[in-house]
Formats: structure tokens, sequence, C-alpha cells
């Protein structure tokens, strides 16, 4: 959803990215009032061509369903880099771009100022060039940082780029490496305090050993490990095993922070505001992250078969996901990719029982454990097989 990688000066881990069916596509184009279909010659990478054949053939087929043919004009290596200072009689280019992580300008200043921007011929305009000045020359990064920003909404609002993805670099470390720690800019490990152990084989013996099955009989049964529908005994002992809470709850009615590292009630009661936890992945290894709780309190609302989704009407914008005039809860505020906020219609006293209740456990953003049968948590057990109503 963004031209600029996560982890970099300018991020905004708060961006959507807008999506149409293609129905939506196909009347914005027909009330364009252009003549259909529309024939567009582009310049292709040949790597997005070989390596990405299959990501680049489904796009052009999607693109076709609507309307729009693609041609590739490009055979080769040296076709796709004279189009870039040459891209006379083209319409667009699909393309890849190895940047410097470390700097913004990058992707930015480098690719599309008027003077100098690799791809300024698709994109430049004296408005853009005077955001993109102001980014490489002010002194605070807070003003840099809302500077690209303002960059990247204006190519979102020209409709001048679409990101398709980010290279991830990958690091795996086994039981022997000790003290690895991750970060989000170069070189990414902490390689100078990083430590080998060694298992004895004591520790080797200890381990095989300490391999078993704990089987917990339970009265009822447990159709659905979906945390939105958890309305039973039985769910309320297994669902927490799997997900996680904001919050959690400590004995009577004290609530303790739990995914959340701090929270605290602003605005006499009218807005929570939270930090999560750095330390926090899911079961499949992705970083917890804000996105990832706004996705699950969008879905506790727009989940016809959670039965307690009104409980969640407090909050700013609630009703509208409720009656399914909107899709984005509008009182949730990112401000970083730890923090948020979540703005109150009127104070709720009990609110912070109501992050700690496990039906707002958190799952990853575009996850949906009662369809795609993957139930992928942060919990202290991961889901290997489920048989429901059995095992």
């Amino acid at each position: 959803a963004c031209l600029i990688p996560p982890g970099m000066l300018g991020h905004d881990p708060g961006r959507r990215a807008q999506s149409f069916t293609n129905e939506e596509a196909r009347k914005v184009l027909d009330s364009s009032g252009l003549e259909l279909p529309l024939r567009l010659k582009a310049s292709a990478h040949p790597l997005i061509q070989d390596r990405y054949g299959s990501l680049l053939t489904d796009l052009l087929s999607t693109w076709s369903e609507i309307g729009v043919d693609i041609s590739s004009e490009t055979s080769d290596i040296n076709d796709y880099l004279k189009s870039w200072k040459d891209n006379e009689g083209l319409d667009l280019t699909i393309g890849r771009w190895n940047a410097d992580y470390n700097d913004p300008d990058n992707f930015t200043f480098t690719l599309f100022h008027s003077d100098a921007g690799g791809l300024r011929r698709y994109f430049s305009s004296d408005e853009s060039d005077r955001i993109l000045e102001a980014a490489r020359s002010a002194a605070e990064p807070k003003t840099r940082e809302r500077a690209y920003r303002r960059f990247e909404n204006l190519l979102d609002e020209t409709r001048a780029l679409v990101p398709l993805f980010h290279d991830v670099d990958y690091r795996l470390a086994g039981p022997r490496v000790t003290q690895l720690k991750l970060r989000g800019s170069a070189p990414y490990v902490n390689y100078q305090e990083i430590g080998r152990r060694d298992l004895s084989k004591t520790d080797r013996e200890v381990r095989s050993t300490a391999r078993g099955t704990i089987q917990v009989p339970i009265a009822g049964a447990v159709h659905s490990l979906d945390p939105n529908t958890s309305d039973t005994v039985e769910q309320g002992e297994a669902v927490p095993s799997i997900y996680e809470c904001l919050l959690h709850a400590k004995g009577g009615t004290r609530m303790v922070p739990w995914l959340a590292a701090e929270f605290k009630a602003e605005k006499g009661g009218r807005v929570y505001r939270f930090r999560l936890r750095d330390d926090v992945r899911f079961h499949d290894g992705r970083r917890l992250t804000v996105r990832d709780v706004r996705s699950s309190f969008e879905r506790i609302l727009q989940n016809q078969e959670c039965k307690d989704r009104w409980f969640m009407a407090p909050i700013r914008g609630a009703k509208e996901v409720l009656d399914g005039k909107a899709k984005d809860l509008s009182g949730f505020r990112i401000h970083s990719a730890t923090e948020f906020s979540m703005e109150l219609e009127e104070p709720v006293g009990f609110f912070p029982a109501l992050v700690a209740w496990q039906v707002t456990a958190i799952i990853p953003e575009g996850s949906d454990p009662q369809h795609d049968k993957q139930w992928i948590g942060t919990g202290p057990f991961r889901v290997v097989n489920f048989e429901p109503g059995k095992r």
C-alpha cells in the first residue's frame, strides 16, 4: 500500500490500498466516457516477466477482464532501460526498484523529481518537486516524515503509481544462536552481540524426553476456534490458549497490559491510547502491528455471526460499520507502527474490560479463522490440527 517501505522515515503504517471489485472498477471505466477496451502499451522489466511471471499474468488478466488490454513493448533489458529515458509511445512501466533502504530519497526524489528523477517522464510536477525538495532539506525528522507522506498522498490522489510488493529479507536462527535481535534498518541483525551456545548431550536428551501430549478433557464440545464467536465456557478455555488480547484481567476488576505494553485513558475517558509491545510475533512469524489490531476490531463489527459485536458500539464510527454503511472504523487512530488510540462516543468505564475479553483477541490482518481454517494467534499454543467437536 506504500511506496516507502516499512521501517523507513515517511512510511505510513495506517495507509490502506484502495481496492475495487471487478464490477466496481468496470463502472468507473464506463463512467469515464472512454471507448473500451482501452489498449495500452507497457514497458515491462524482464525480471518481472520471468521471476514474477505468474503475478504479472494474473495482473494483466484481471485488467483485461475489466476492459484494459496491455501489450508489452520491451523484449529485453536493453529495451526496458531505454524506456526510462524515452517513453515516447508508452503508457506505463511495470518494473522494480532496488534502492538504499536507509534513505527515503531513493524511493521518492531519485525517482520522481523533474530534474533527475528516473521516472520523471511518467510523473513529475512543480508541486511534487516543492514537497520533495522540502523533505530532503528539512533538519527535523518529523518535518521530513510529514513531507514524504504528503508526497505519497499526492501519488495516491493522482493514481500515478501502484505499489505491488516490497522484497523482504529473512533472517533465520536456530536454537544454538543466542542474544539475537532483529532491527528495522541495515544491517538488520546485531552481529557484534550474538553468540553460539553448544547443546550438550544432556540438553539433547532432555529435549527428546520432554516431548509428549497433554490431554485435557472437557464436558462440552468446541465447534469453532474463531475468537469472534467464542461464547461458551469450553471456548473460553480453548481460545485464549491460541489468541491473546490487548489487556488481561488480573483478578477482580484490574486490567493489566498484555499485547499492549501500556495504555491510558485521555480526555475524561473518551479516548484510550495504547502502545503495543515490540517483541510479539504471530505463530507464522509475522510481527504484531497496529494494523492487525485495527483489522481485528473491524472484523468483530463486520462479522454477522459475532453475537456480541454490539458491545463495540461505543467506539466512534462503530455503528456505521455495524449497519454496513462503512468498512473502516473511523474512531481508530494510528499514530505509529506501535501506537494507536480508540475514540469513544462517550466515556465507558468498563472499556478496558472489553479489550481484555476473548472476543476481542487479535488476529493477523487479512486472516479469517472462520473460513480459511488457519488459526494464527500470538498465544502460547499453536494449532496443528483441529477436529470440530472432537479435539
